[in-house]
């Protein structure tokens, strides 16, 4: 028994609507949607816009932007914009900084050595210009009982 191949199936198809309306005021509305993509305007007579559009991206990512027209200016909401950070709610706490505190350096014994020659060096020179002082005092007395000899005679 012999078979006949299958008929190819049909691709599918997917019929697009649109829509416009608009008053005597100059208000409107329109849009379209189909497989590919949708969007949707509202116009007013003072010439602001409010609309949205969507598509499906080549990575098959469906995009979808809003957007405001008005005397505020142009806004948008991309799906494509890079998003703010996300706020923690949990406090943040600041990092502890506990240093092991400097301890004072301690002498080699060369060192102590060195030290205790320098203060017996310091107190030897302190007690000759001490010496030298006490006989610069005495020094003027001196001189005038020299001179009140010498007067008398």
């Amino acid at each position: 028994v012999a078979y006949a191949a299958a008929p190819p199936a049909p691709a599918p198809y997917s019929t697009g609507t649109q829509f416009h309306a608009q008053d005597e005021f100059g208000n409107l509305n329109y849009g379209y949607a189909n497989i590919n993509s949708a969007k949707q305007e509202v116009g007013n007579t003072y010439g602001g816009v409010t609309g949205e559009y969507s598509y499906v991206d080549a990575n098959g990512e469906l995009q979808t932007v809003q957007y405001i027209a008005d005397d505020a200016g142009f806004r948008v909401a991309d799906s494509r914009l890079p998003k703010a950070p996300i706020f923690n709610p949990e406090p943040l706490v600041a990092p502890i900084f506990n240093p092991d505190l400097p301890v004072a350096p301690v002498d080699t014994p060369e060192v102590a050595a060195a030290k205790e020659a320098h203060f017996a060096a310091v107190e030897a020179v302190e007690a000759a210009e001490a010496a030298e002082a006490a006989n610069a005092e005495d020094a003027p007395t001196e001189r005038k009982r020299r001179a009140a000899r010498f007067s008398m005679e």
